[in-house]
């Protein structure tokens, strides 16, 4: 039980603790400190450093790392938001040909094929299977539903 005790078990403890508080709350600040109570465990491990040492060590790698790092691991893990991405997916699909599956009629939804997937469309025109449309839009509520039309012979 002496080795509980221990400043290097007691960091190693520590590390952890604040790795599950990284995993279970957001803002990317903890996983730092974990970064900083690893290291003081491993000087105090390997060389034996006294405890204001590992107070030392602890500080400057925990705030060292979060000045250095914290704003090129957030552009890594969070990636990008906002922007257009939700348009362009979903406008992507305009123009294209689609295979009724299911009838589709005014007021009405169906089923279509379009590139070996299966959507949801509806459409002001009434279709049955077999038959060919075109995309001219996406639903406004929900850009998995495809608004199509018939092909002009």
């Amino acid at each position: 039980m002496a080795f509980i005790s221990q400043p290097m078990f007691l960091w190693f403890l520590l590390a952890v603790v604040f790795l599950i508080v990284e995993l279970t709350a957001p803002g990317f600040v903890a996983i730092f400190f974990t970064m900083g109570c690893l290291a003081a465990s491993i000087s105090a491990w390997l060389f034996g450093v006294s405890l204001q040492w590992q107070l030392v060590i602890f500080v400057v790698i925990s705030i060292g790392a979060l000045v250095l790092f914290r704003k090129i691991a957030r552009k890594i893990f969070q990636g990008r938001q906002g922007g257009d991405n939700d348009d362009d997916y979903a406008n992507a699909r305009v123009g294209k040909t689609v295979v009724i599956t299911e009838p589709v009629a005014p007021h009405h939804s169906g089923k279509v094929k379009l590139g070996g997937s299966f959507w949801i469309a509806v459409s002001d025109y009434k279709m049955v299977e077999g038959d060919v449309g075109l995309v001219v839009g996406v639903d406004a509520d929900n850009s998995l539903i495809l608004q199509i039309k018939p092909i002009e012979n």
